[in-house]
């Protein structure tokens, strides 16, 4: 799955834990396979929406992703683990 790169100001949404663990495999007791770990903690913020403070390009594993900050800093978040939310006002904006 190809997955979208962010940007500051961006509006994203903490993907849910069963897309993730189909995507990356993993186990609830340990947490997922997704780059920088998703771990049992951060499973409460799946579905939340936030705003991309900072990004910044990462190697893990050999595989260029990026750390996403704008969420509580405890965790680590990679944008394989966010989804874009599309910001629509009008229905013009859908034309």
């Amino acid at each position: 799955m190809e997955h979208q790169w962010f940007q500051p100001g961006d509006r994203v949404r903490v993907r849910q834990w069963d897309d993730m663990e189909r995507e990356y495999g993993g186990s609830v007791r340990l947490g997922l396979n997704v780059p920088l770990l998703f771990v049992r903690g951060m499973k409460q913020y799946c579905g939340h929406e936030f705003i991309v403070t900072e990004v910044w390009d990462i190697s893990v594993a050999g595989e260029l992703c990026q750390r996403v900050m704008g969420l509580p800093a405890q965790y680590q978040w990679s944008n394989e683990m966010l989804e874009p939310v599309c910001e629509i006002d009008t229905i013009d904006d859908l034309l």
